[in-house]
């Protein structure tokens, strides 16, 4: 249609990163770079268009990582972004660039890249395209839409598992932590979740609503103490678990995800390491253990667990969202 640039939202679990490695089939994209800012993100994106192009030279651009003159360059924002990085590229180097994740795209080090290069086409790909701050994500993709499938969408056709969402109040007293910049005090909020009473009523609550037969939950926390001290709690309780956090002392994320599916644990306590990403398909109860002012974010845990299952029986996702009582969420 002419376009040279567009927006593709796709649910979490519909494929997007496939989806981009079929278009550069289409188009006959000879170079095409694949911007994302996790390493994860990119190691899944270099195996999708290695089956979908095998022929084609693949190369990481990230940390240390400088593989430039590959066909395919599945880069970081970060390392990209540099501006001093961005000068050594042409920019008409790439066919096509693919920029995943595009609900952080109003961000400066994508923004530089936007700005530099002149592929034939820019396809943004995410999930969630609404952003807590209200930046406008389609004006970067010149107001074309091109596709989207939204979760319930995605549901109704059998491409999700469907989901049961149990909203348990807490008793946590959220008025008496301190609320700045639009969020709660993080250390304030770790103290006040990180409690035995606290971490009690969610096991009560699991115990209550989590599936029948072999349970794979993630626990999303406050904080890595948080995740830390759930990780132990249930453990002493019976429950074989792992914290899995970005610090030393974090348990490895491959690893941990293999022993949950193999069921050789029920649960992994985290943060945010598993809100992009990551594909857990067997994981069959998700559990929010602190309030989550982002609409994006709590998309983004929920469709953790909304894949349809490799290895599992899974009817349905069973979601725990203790939302607490306090006037922010409901704002």
């Amino acid at each position: 249609a002419g376009k040279v640039r567009g927006l593709v939202v796709l649910a979490t679990g519909l494929g997007k990163t496939l989806l981009a490695a079929l278009d550069a089939l289409q188009m006959g994209a000879r170079r095409v770079l694949f911007v994302a800012h996790r390493a994860e993100i990119l190691e899944q994106a270099r195996r999708a268009f290695a089956w979908v192009l095998p022929e084609r030279s693949a190369g990481l651009l990230m940390g240390g990582v400088r593989e430039a003159g590959a066909e395919l360059v599945f880069a970081s924002v970060q390392t990209l972004g540099r501006p001093g990085q961005l000068a050594q590229w042409d920019p008409g180097r790439f066919d096509l660039i693919v920029i995943d994740e595009f609900h952080h795209a109003a961000a400066v080090g994508y923004r530089r890249v936007l700005s530099h290069f002149r592929p034939r086409f820019l396809l943004g790909l995410t999930a969630t395209p609404e952003r807590s701050d209200g930046a406008e994500l389609l004006t970067l993709c010149d107001d074309n839409l091109v596709f989207r499938a939204d979760l319930t969408e995605a549901i109704a056709a059998g491409r999700l598992v469907p989901f049961a969402y149990h909203g348990l109040k807490d008793s946590v007293d959220y008025q008496a932590i301190p609320w700045r910049s639009g969020r709660f005090e993080p250390e304030a909020l770790s103290r006040a979740l990180a409690t035995v009473s606290h971490a009690e009523q969610a096991l009560r609550g699991y115990r209550e609503h989590a599936p029948e037969g072999p349970r794979r939950g993630l626990w999303f926390c406050a904080s890595i103490r948080h995740a830390e001290f759930m990780a132990a709690f249930l453990n002493e309780r019976g429950i074989a678990a792992v914290a899995v956090h970005s610090e030393p002392g974090g348990q490895p994320r491959g690893a941990s995800l293999r022993a949950l599916a193999a069921g050789t644990i029920e649960a992994i306590t985290t943060v945010d390491v598993f809100n992009e990403g990551v594909d857990v398909p067997d994981v069959n109860v998700v559990v929010l253990l602190r309030p989550t002012e982002s609409r994006v974010v709590f998309l983004q845990q929920i469709g953790r667990g909304l894949r349809l299952p490799v290895h599992s029986y899974k009817p349905r996702l069973v979601i725990l969202d203790f939302i607490g009582n306090h006037r922010s969420f409901l704002a």
